[in-house]
């Protein structure tokens, strides 16, 4: 990990660190710095993460080595007063006492934190520096008090004082302080909230993990998720994170741009496809199954060359053999008996801003406390972390973790694995929890709400898509870099007008996407999907929105055609607004004032509809009926498909790719005309007459 030259080096450079400590200047502390961040490179650099500042690099250490609270604090005062240097350049000025004060605690704190990682013997004068106490400093303030979380309402925020002011949901009537910016807490988060700042608007809900309250009534929240009720994907959080700040640009471009089809596509959902019906019967056959996937989208094939189609048959082939081997070993290895298991349950988590759908969930009835989590992935492993995973599918199932504890409580803890089929050997790998990644993916989450916002600013837009450009992104390979191409070719060559034209609808459909997750707070407050969190029952049953009290009299789930008969109970609200062809959410009702979130939720639409009966199909099988035979009432909702409105983006990247004459005629400036004679195609055989029979 640390090569022999490096540790020379640091060596000799404490050494003289320390020889002139008592005539401390401003550049040794600079120099220290610089010392504490290629120590925590050296670390991390085998980790194969970006890490998106120095912060989360540090963080990342301090929970994977265990490192001391009190050795990172110091670390993280050395490195703050070489930012506000930075900062404020030679107009910064720090008393002698105090500059020899911080140096002397980081290079205590530097020689504890490196004995601690690399277990290496230290010469004389650094161990003499390591049996010694800190030198006396400020005392960190005692709290008072503890939450794991706690949603507020924001009203301002002050970037001076890097305090935001709000009210507790809780408590209303009272002001309360957070801070923000705290250098061994939350300093990640500040950028997002900065972000904010200037493209969101106030008052805005933020939902604060694991906060302290100090002696002064400040609360200092480990993690901040800023307008937690706007759910984003965990697939989508987890594809921005892999890469840096960046990425998350890329997060809008990817929604103007068609869904390419493409032979890895089809395969991954060959795969999926694999793992239900195998979870449903593990007796089954390549043979029995692969002529199914035809009967499912036989147009998908119509794509590719006969070639191609031969090469999805042959690697099908193989990702079923390791599935196979996976689902009747690994799974019993680790004690996932496919009973308890549900096929692709999903939960929706407000306390963190996020939504999500797994693969498989097992519940363990021996270990109700430890589920189980697997997500398949059909690709092959790339440029593996320290775990042995990609970096984005581990970000994944810490989403998940997240997801489930926000559903189930705090007090369960979940193990997470990846199901690889394309290895053939171990493809199940576990997916160890890691806090400060957990914490770092939430960043990311804010960072894609700021840029949501900032659709919603016709300049602000122009600026965001004007970045995605090839010169911006000179590192990016493949599939990435011929999007980022076509976008670039779209989006610079329009005109003003069209330019115009495509940021004001942009602005429009980024507004209703809004106004139907989160809904709009008027004379009626109408929540969105937000609702089913927000709203209690009683509001829900007087508006109509709900069909309640439901008994399930048919279960078909394991049918090929999962459908639930679901018989309308005397509660039940006879004029609740659904229609046959609704999308809607079914989860088990636990009572008016319990939240429809604390368990997992099924996705489906309304094949019947009468006075007495409501018959839904689930848009997958289920092999696991304990969970309905659990509950006594259901209850129906509404849902939402973000997919309608990324339809909607879609449609305006075809204008993109019109014609000049086409785009002319749409924003007016050519006048209608009459059309020409449409040209007869029809085929030659079908134009000559048949000769009568004899």
């Amino acid at each position: 990990m640390i090569k022999a030259k490096e540790i020379t080096e640091i060596h000799e450079e404490l050494t003289l660190l320390i020889e002139a400590s008592d005539e401390t200047d401003l550049q040794s502390l600079l120099q220290l710095n610089e010392l504490i961040n290629r120590l925590f490179v050296i670390v991390t650099r085998d980790e194969k993460i970006v890490f998106h500042s120095a912060f989360s690099r540090i963080a990342y250490a301090q929970y994977t080595y265990k490192l001391a609270r009190q050795d990172v604090y110091h670390i993280h005062q050395v490195r703050r007063k070489e930012q506000l240097y930075q900062n404020q350049g030679l107009e910064l000025d720090i008393p002698k006492d105090e500059l020899q004060l911080l140096t002397k605690l980081g290079i205590k704190a530097f020689i504890e934190i490196y004995t601690s990682i690399f277990q290496k013997p230290l010469p004389p004068e650094l161990e003499m520096v390591k049996r010694s106490t800190y030198p006396k400093s400020k005392v960190r303030k005692e709290m008072k008090g503890f939450m794991p979380s706690l949603r507020v309402v924001v009203h301002e925020i002050d970037t001076e004082k890097e305090l935001m002011t709000g009210h507790a949901a809780a408590d209303p009537d009272k002001t309360i302080h957070i801070r923000f910016n705290i250098s061994d807490r939350n300093e990640n988060f500040t950028k997002a909230i900065l972000d904010f700042k200037r493209h969101g608007s106030f008052p805005v809900a933020m939902q604060l993990q694991d906060v302290e309250v100090d002696q002064s009534d400040i609360y200092r929240p480990l993690a901040i998720v800023i307008e937690p009720d706007y759910l984003i994907d965990v697939t989508t959080v987890a594809e921005s994170a892999k890469n840096g700040d960046d990425e998350t640009v890329l997060y809008l471009m990817r929604r103007f741009l068609p869904k390419p089809s493409s032979p890895a596509l089809v395969l991954g959902n060959i795969t999926n496809f694999f793992l239900d019906e195998l979870m449903m019967n593990n007796e089954l056959t390549f043979d029995d199954l692969f002529h199914q996937v035809f009967q499912q989208n036989p147009l998908a094939f119509t794509l590719f060359e006969d070639d191609e189609v031969r090469q999805i048959f042959q690697n099908s082939k193989l990702h079923f053999i390791n599935l196979k081997s996976a689902i009747t070993k690994s799974f019993s290895d680790k004690k996932i008996e496919w009973e308890d298991c549900y096929l692709e349950p999903s939960f929706y988590a407000p306390e963190f801003g996020i939504q999500g759908r797994l693969d498989v969930y097992h519940e363990n009835p021996k270990e109700p406390k430890n589920p189980s989590i697997i997500e398949l992935k059909s690709g092959k492993i790339w440029r593996p972390n320290r775990h042995g995973l990609n970096q984005s599918h581990y970000v994944q199932t810490l989403l998940y973790d997240l997801m489930l504890t926000s559903s189930f409580g705090r007090d369960i803890s979940p193990v997470a694995y990846i199901l690889y089929s394309a290895e053939q050997m171990d493809q199940l790998k576990y997916a160890p929890k890691a806090k400060t990644t957990q914490y770092e993916a939430l960043n990311t989450r804010n960072k894609i709400i700021s840029l949501e916002r900032a659709l919603r600013d016709v300049r602000q837009a122009h600026h965001l898509f004007s970045k995605i450009s090839p010169d911006n992104f000179p590192k990016v390979k493949g599939f990435v870099k011929r999007d980022i191409e076509a976008f670039y070719q779209l989006y610079s060559r329009l005109s003003r007008l069209e330019r115009a034209y495509f940021l004001l609808f942009t602005r429009f459909i980024s507004i209703e996407h809004s106004i139907a997750k989160i809904g709009v707070q008027q004379f009626n407050n109408i929540n969105g999907q937000a609702a089913l969190w927000l709203d209690n029952y009683h509001k829900k049953d007087s508006e109509f929105n709900v069909l309640g009290y439901l008994k399930i009299i048919d279960n078909q789930t394991k049918a090929d055609d999962p459908v639930i008969v679901l018989k309308r109970t005397e509660k039940t609200n006879v004029l609740a607004n659904f229609r046959v062809g609704d999308i809607g959410i079914l989860y088990p009702f636990l009572g008016v004032d319990e939240s429809p979130i604390q368990n997992q939720v099924f996705k489906c639409s309304i094949v019947e509809l009468d006075q007495d009966q409501v018959t839904i199909r689930l848009r997958s099988k289920q092999l696991n009926f304990k969970v309905f035979e659990r509950f006594e009432h259901w209850n129906l909702e509404h849902d939402l498909i973000d997919s309608s409105f990324l339809g909607l983006y879609r449609n305006l990247s075809t204008f993109l790719k019109s014609t000049r004459r086409k785009k002319d005629l749409l924003l007016g400036i050519e006048a209608p005309s009459e059309s020409e004679a449409l040209t007869s195609y029809v085929a030659k055989a079908l134009r000559t007459p048949i000769e009568p029979r004899t």
